[in-house]
């Protein structure tokens, strides 16, 4: 290898290097490019395009499962421990004397065991007969009480097991139907719909506990991806943290929506404010000067600012009508005045740091910080291709210095100290300062340079998780539903689903049977604590 001493040849070098690595990316993509307007023509004069053979080819791996794992064999030991079985009843057998001789020597040594799991599905229909009476003194009859867990024609077993095949286990209403028909229950499909569907206010209660208690801790993990109501498109946004995950569905995935959703989603809508929190959102937003004291002097003789949006467009509409016209400025201040509300309001606990990927709908939402995924910044950089050798080595080494100060920031998250903060922060500004040979590689590491506030946020508070992605796994159990049931039928239907599924998926985390939490709760028995009592109150220290 030739080294280059003088530094204007060296920098040249470096530039032509650059505008190479350019060049081949742009010819790869017109080549491909005019191979499809080829294809497209020869179509067109009826002869065929160039044959679609299907090469093996080596997928981009953007996962960052190997380089962020740093204790994998411990981590691979303790997930192939399995639970104990639990035992529920115990047989003994014994020798048959009379098939078997024992010597007269032959004395008890020990018993061997063996288990044998077992699970059945067995109709067991029960019909009630209910004592009447007639006194023709009085003209009127009495009956007997009516049983108590009586739930209807099907039980609240039954029930309980419609909702967690469905909801836990993603078994479609027509299979359902077969697996119970199969079993000698007699139920029609409209039956089985109406028991998806009539528990929707107890278990949206449940939801909104849930949430209650869940936001009181220091952080929430969120995230969303698409599902569907009837063929609309719909957002569903999951709030969490390590003891609930809870799913909501709505119409776009905009900062009013997720503000929404913290709010336990109210029927009616959220509320805005126009106070202290607003007035600095708005300079934060870049609203103009002279719609901030417009602003300003109309909510000065509002009493009252705690006003719902179709009160809020009638005020601005009728003093500012201007403000109106402008939509891109007028959201802001909406969302504004939204979050001002949020901050202030105390029935549903403002999450105090919020862990998101880099999505602009998130911010400001935070009473305290927004904190960014380290998983989600990384997968820029695995995308990167670089087709030169040099630049190829540029991004591998880059990559090994990121990887090692991320497990830095593990080890910090174990054992903090004033001391590691300061260091991790200047370690912090060593890396994602470098400027390298690799130009597009820069670029990238600037914008991660540019929120380095957000990804050092586990330095301020170490509860705080490196990735989000606990988050991302509830998004996956949508997208599994959503690919397996397609969508829901209607807007009830959308809100019992999201309620059993952050009710079953907290009851995981709470280490609850959800069969028998469901089970207790369609009784009407209530004798087990509901989930959001089981989530533990933070220390006030």
């Amino acid at each position: 290898m030739i080294k280059v001493t003088d530094s204007s040849i060296k920098n040249l070098f470096i530039v032509l290097l650059n505008i190479i690595e350019e060049q081949k990316k742009i010819i790869y993509e017109v080549k491909n490019e005019n191979q499809q307007l080829k294809d497209e023509i020869n179509k067109l004069k009826g002869e065929q395009g160039k044959p679609d053979i299907k090469l093996p080819k080596r997928n981009k791996n953007i996962s960052s499962e190997k380089e962020r794992n740093e204790n994998k064999e411990e981590e691979e030991t303790t997930k192939n421990k399995k639970p104990p079985v639990i035992i529920d009843k115990e047989t003994k057998c014994t020798i048959d004397k009379t098939k078997t001789h024992l010597p007269d020597d032959a004395y008890f040594l020990r018993y061997d065991e063996l288990i044998s799991q077992e699970v059945k599905l067995v109709r067991c229909n029960t019909k009630y007969l209910l004592e009447v009476y007639y006194s023709p003194s009085e003209g009127k009859t009495y009956r007997a009480d009516i049983p108590k867990g009586y739930t209807g024609y099907f039980s609240a077993d039954t029930k309980s097991l419609i909702h967690v095949l469905t909801h836990a286990c993603d078994v479609t209403n027509s299979k359902l139907l077969q697996l119970l028909r199969t079993c000698g229950i007699s139920i029609s499909s409209g039956s089985l719909t109406n028991i998806l569907l009539e528990e929707e206010e107890l278990f949206t209660h449940e939801k909104r506990e849930i949430l209650k208690a869940g936001l009181v801790h220091s952080y929430c993990g969120a995230d969303s991806t698409g599902s569907k109501e009837k063929g609309k498109k719909l957002y569903t946004q999951i709030i969490c943290n390590e003891y609930f995950t809870l799913f909501s569905s709505m119409p776009s995935k905009s900062r009013i929506d997720i503000l929404a959703v913290l709010q336990g989603d109210p029927e009616n809508g959220i509320l805005y404010c126009y106070n202290e929190t607003a007035k600095s959102l708005l300079e934060n937003f870049n609203v103009g000067e002279s719609d901030k004291n417009k602003l300003a002097e109309l909510f000065s003789d509002i009493r009252n600012n705690n006003i719902t949006r179709s009160k809020l467009d009638e005020i601005i509409q009728k003093h500012i009508p201007e403000l109106k016209d402008k939509k891109n400025m007028y959201v802001r201040v909406c969302e504004s005045l939204a979050i001002g509300y949020y901050h202030e309001q105390y029935e549903y606990p403002p999450v105090k740091n919020l862990l998101t990927d880099d999505a602009p709908e998130y911010q400001k939402i935070a009473i305290l910080q927004q904190a960014l995924c380290w998983v989600h910044d990384a997968r820029p950089y695995k995308k990167l291709t670089p087709l030169i050798e040099i630049h190829r080595q540029i991004l591998d080494d880059f990559m090994r210095q990121y990887w090692v100060f991320y497990r830095q920031l593990l080890s910090y998250k174990k054992s903090p100290c004033p001391y590691m903060k300061v260091e991790l922060k200047a370690r912090f500004d060593t890396i994602f300062t470098t400027n390298t040979d690799y130009f597009v590689l820069n670029q990238r590491i600037e914008k991660t340079y540019a929120n380095r506030e957000k990804l050092l946020a586990v330095l301020t508070n170490p509860s705080i998780p490196l990735h989000n992605n606990a988050s991302e796994l509830g998004a996956r159990r949508v997208v599994v539903k959503r690919d397996i049931h397609l969508h829901t039928t209607s807007q009830i239907g959308t809100k019992v689903k999201d309620a059993v599924m952050s009710i079953v998926e907290t009851a995981k985390k709470l280490k609850v049977n959800f069969i028998d939490y469901l089970t207790d709760r369609i009784s009407g028995e209530f004798k087990m604590p509901p989930l959001a009592q089981l989530i533990p109150i933070p220390n006030s220290s």
